[in-house]
């Protein structure tokens, strides 16, 4: 496999969320190039028509591939991207309505802690809504009570207690942006295709 990451993204329209994101991850690739590290943007469409979205796919550059046609279902349709990266070490999945400050120190970073240690295999980040509270930073289980197995996000919609640059260990990250080595991934045989999160 080659060193570097591929970006997964399924999508329809939202112009407002697809195009500002797949503008800042082709800003990212000169960062990776300069590291020798390739950096793959596959989108998954299913079935846009908004001509903002379908503009930006006519002005794609090189490093992005469009996947059009999907009928949407979550596990499915990753998996199926996921088919087009194989050739890289690290996959990202994305939501499209993830915004980075700075998307090539952002993703250095996941990728640098993904392969940091031969027991990692997937990592997440800290997602925050527009007024900085918690979305995101790990999923836990709650371990008694009448909800006892149940997953949650634990301190969603409150302050993060993460300080910059610190990291955790949790029972799981979100699907909305998890990273994992592909090693770790065809192990697992990507994601359940049975999960029929629509």
């Amino acid at each position: 496999t080659q060193a570097g990451l591929a970006v997964l993204i399924l999508t329809k329209d939202r112009p407002e969320y697809i195009v500002p994101l797949t503008r800042a991850l082709i800003a990212a690739e000169p960062a990776f190039a300069s590291r020798g590290l390739t950096l793959r943007i596959i989108i998954g469409d299913t079935g846009s028509q908004d001509p903002a979205v379908l503009e930006l796919y006519r002005s794609l550059p090189a490093c992005c591939h469009l996947v059009s046609g999907l009928a949407y279902q979550f596990s499915r349709c990753n998996n199926q991207l996921l088919a087009q990266a194989r050739d890289l070490d690290t996959v990202l999945f994305l939501n499209n309505d993830i915004a980075f400050d700075d998307a090539a120190d952002a993703l250095l970073q996941l990728r640098s802690a993904v392969h940091a240690e031969p027991g990692i295999g997937i990592v997440g980040a800290l997602l925050q809504f527009p007024d900085g509270t918690v979305q995101h930073q790990g999923i836990a289980a709650f371990e008694q009570g009448p909800l006892r197995g149940f997953v949650h996000h634990p301190g969603a919609h409150a302050p993060t207690t993460l300080k910059p640059g610190q990291q955790h260990t949790c029972l799981a990250v979100t699907g909305a942006l998890l990273m994992a080595r592909s090693d770790a991934l065809q192990v697992t045989g990507g994601f359940d295709e049975s999960y029929a999160a629509e």
